[in-house]
């Protein structure tokens, strides 16, 4: 796989990453507020905190996907 082909991979992990922390977002809200949980405890702090993981991840996943192509760019305008 060229460095084009990894940075595209690494944005459309970011974005990925980036949709399924509102997808499990509203999936907490669901549990939380549903009528199907009523009789249910559960501390959501833990999975709170994994919405910041997600956030960390699609950034991260960004970054590493803008240098590799950057990078692929740079080489192509080297090589002419």
């Amino acid at each position: 796989m060229n460095k084009r082909g990894a940075g595209v991979a690494f944005c459309a992990i970011s974005a990925f990453l980036f949709f399924a922390k509102y997808l499990f977002k509203v999936a907490l809200y669901a549990l939380e507020h549903g009528n199907f949980m009523i009789m249910v405890e559960r501390d959501f702090l833990a999975i709170n905190l994994t919405l910041n993981i997600f956030n960390a991840l699609s950034v991260i996943a960004l970054i590493i996907g803008g240098v590799y192509l950057i990078s692929a760019e740079v080489e192509e305008k080297k090589k002419r």
